[in-house]
């Protein structure tokens, strides 16, 4: 079929061009996981469905038809291989604790979601090894723009360090024909197969094994933030692994750049207040778009399911209690005979129709996030239907979700190497502040620390001390107030527990 343009000389925009490379290229795909996301307007929250199909024990399948398909025979290990085998399922299950430990310091993960999917693939009642990512089937809950702060504060810097450089060493030695050559070494690596991909199964089968070398070779790139563990890459060319880690790189700082100039421009208070200041974050979103060339509209997929087993309400269509579920249950029971009659005449197995029927079905409408744009994207504008602000915290200069009617300046984030929050840290420092020239709290000071000292040696009754203590305090607050003057308040605590006469 002939072309009916000629693009050519086709003059693409600056947005155009990112939108097109954040696509992925020949080096690096961005939308590999199929997840799902339901967002609750009540509850000013998000739930991310991660997808449960990216691992061995759901792959299986396919790699055994495709290796039907191209006459390769089941590999058998040698004792050596088995034991390499088992290190190294220890040592993946070991890394996949130490992030799921972190993450769940930051976020609520359900893990029965977890169970649900990977049941039907259990062998003998035991729950598969998850190797590859570690929210692999699991239900990730946060709060609208939680994710957002988690990703634009992630330091992928200092992983592309580690990882690029790995990479770096490995290409060098794939030049130097040290591996992946197939020459005069004998403990050299074979040339990697090249297999010619005859059918759906065949590219099933082959991204996946270039999702696992990925996660192998950037394990700890794509587990640095919350969004881009849920949306992991895959390094499409074997032989040109570093660049595509560069590549991912600077798609992850390009999209925190993005979203941080966003937050800036729709939220911040200081940003241009005299134009910006009087207008709703959502008018300074559609201002944005239009001053960087950017549609002023978002499409995005959604998934609807009538039978999905996830109560998200209390009233059907999207939810049961479970004294309903009960009566539900037992009455279609009693309805066996009408469901066999129905199957007979649609040709359908009895038994199979009856209980589908029998168990409840509840409506899910999900939002489909197969990049971490696609998540960035949804949550932004959730955000700005639902009304919720980000502000800039006066002590780290970091953004933070505002919480209702609850009026702060300060974050409660605890930095690197503190340990406390913005919020406690400024309250210590405004208080230290506002009492460095008071002279009244000065006074108090040293008639607390005097008269403290004689209930120490038992010159002064406890309980007389708290009363002139509480009597003090009250002081203090007036001579401040300007109601008592200094000297008043001075006199007053010299006089209130008189100097004993020493004994002769």
């Amino acid at each position: 079929m002939k072309k009916i343009f000629d693009y050519s000389e086709y003059d693409a925009s600056g947005n155009e061009l990112v939108r097109i490379k954040r696509r992925g290229n020949k080096f690096i795909k961005y939308d590999y996981f199929d997840n799902t996301v339901r967002v609750s307007n009540e509850k000013k929250a998000m739930a991310i469905y991660v997808d449960s199909t990216k691992e061995d024990y759901f792959m299986e399948y396919f790699i055994e038809q495709s290796n039907k398909q191209h006459g390769i025979e089941p590999f058998v290990l040698s004792e050596a291989g088995k034991k390499e085998e088992e290190e190294y399922i220890n040592e993946s299950k070991a890394e996949n604790e130490k992030y799921l430990e972190l993450y769940k310091e930051k976020f609520y993960i359900d893990f029965n979601s977890r169970r649900y999917h990977l049941n039907p693939y259990t062998k003998n009642g035991e729950q598969p090894n998850i190797l590859n990512n570690f929210l692999c089937g699991c239900t990730v809950h946060l709060r609208c723009g939680e994710g957002i702060l988690d990703f634009i504060y992630a330091d992928f810097e200092k992983s592309y360090e580690e990882v690029s450089g790995k990479a770096y060493v490995v290409e060098l030695l794939k030049e130097a024909g040290r591996i992946n050559r197939g020459e005069s070494s004998d403990d050299a690596e074979p040339e990697p197969r090249k297999q010619k991909v005859l059918n759906k199964v065949d590219e099933i089968v082959e991204i996946y094994h270039r999702y696992v070398g990925t996660i192998i070779s950037a394990k700890d790139l794509c587990n640095t933030s919350l969004y881009s563990a849920i949306c992991p890459p895959v390094f499409l060319q074997e032989q040109e692994e570093y660049t595509a880690v560069k590549e991912y790189y600077h798609y992850l700082t390009g999209l925190q750049k993005e979203y941080l100039e966003m937050i800036e421009f729709c939220y911040d208070e200081d940003f241009y207040p005299e134009a910006l200041g009087e207008m709703y974050p959502h008018e300074r979103f559609h201002l944005y778009l239009y001053l960087h060339d950017k549609a002023p509209t978002f499409e995005r997929k959604e998934r609807f399911s009538p039978d999905s087993d996830l109560i998200v309400g209390d009233k059907m269509p999207y939810g049961s209690s479970e004294d309903e579920i009960d009566k539900r249950i037992q009455k279609f029971k009693k309805k066996k005979e009408a469901f066999y009659k129905l199957a007979e005449d649609y040709n359908m197995t009895p038994e199979k129709v009856h209980n589908i029927a029998v168990l409840p079905d509840f409506i899910t409408t999900q939002y489909c996030a197969k990049s971490i744009e696609d998540l960035l994207e949804l949550e932004f504008t959730k955000m700005l239907e639902m009304d919720i602000r980000f502000r800039k915290c006066k002590r780290c200069g970091k953004y933070f979700l505002m919480k209702g009617n609850y009026d702060t300046v300060y974050c409660d984030r605890v930095e690197e190497g503190k340990t406390q929050s913005c919020q406690k840290l400024a309250a210590l420092e405004n208080y230290k502040l506002k009492n460095a020239n008071n002279e009244a709290k000065k006074v108090y000071d040293k008639y607390y620390k005097r008269y403290h000292a004689r209930v120490n040696v038992r010159q002064i009754k406890e309980q007389e001390f708290n009363q002139w203590r509480y009597k003090a305090i009250t002081m203090r607050d007036d001579c401040n107030d300007g109601k008592i003057s200094l000297q008043e308040y001075i006199d007053w605590n010299e006089a209130y527990f008189p100097n004993r006469a020493k004994k002769k």
